[in-house]
């Protein structure tokens, strides 16, 4: 069902900076504002006016540091962290208390080495390295959801031709 009216309003901030030649880092802080102003579900004609919408964490937050090195003449080495943080959000319409994703924390990371032409590279990574079990949507029953990918490894060869 579509809500009638909905209030939506928020503001995010994004940062990069440079702290030596070799060393990055990235930042971002959002803030989220959501409100259904009028919605009368038809299923049940339940009135969920003045919940908050469905997957609309009121913070968010990212952070990632980079590091790259040459490795002799032809190669560099690379190295990257990050980790992104969403507050509480529902998952659910009618913001019930058994589809709700508790805040979290998810960690990437990746490791390599390229070329210094960017031909080829190698690199080692790892997504959600913390096995956080997060879901990003509830089933129509509530007896589950739609989760993230669990941790996860692995190695890219990269080439262009």
């Amino acid at each position: 069902a579509n809500a009638a009216v909905a209030e939506i309003y928020g503001v995010e901030f994004q940062a990069t900076g440079t702290i030596f030649e070799w060393w990055k880092i990235d930042a971002s802080l959002g803030y989220l504002h959501t409100e259904y102003q009028s919605f009368v579900n038809p299923v049940g004609a339940t009135n969920l006016t003045g919940n908050t919408l469905t997957r609309s964490p009121r913070w968010t937050g990212s952070l990632a540091s980079a590091f790259t090195a040459d490795i002799g003449s032809a190669l560099k080495g690379t190295a990257r962290a990050e980790a992104s943080y969403r507050s509480r959000s529902f998952l659910a319409s009618d913001n019930n208390a058994f589809a709700v994703q508790n805040g979290h924390v998810v960690i990437n990371a990746r490791i390599g080495v390229e070329a210094n032409n960017r031909q080829w590279g190698i690199f080692a990574f790892g997504k959600n390295i913390t096995d956080k079990n997060v879901f990003l949507a509830a089933d129509a029953g509530l007896n589950g959801g739609i989760p993230i990918a669990p941790a996860s490894y692995g190695v890219e060869l990269r080439f262009q031709f």
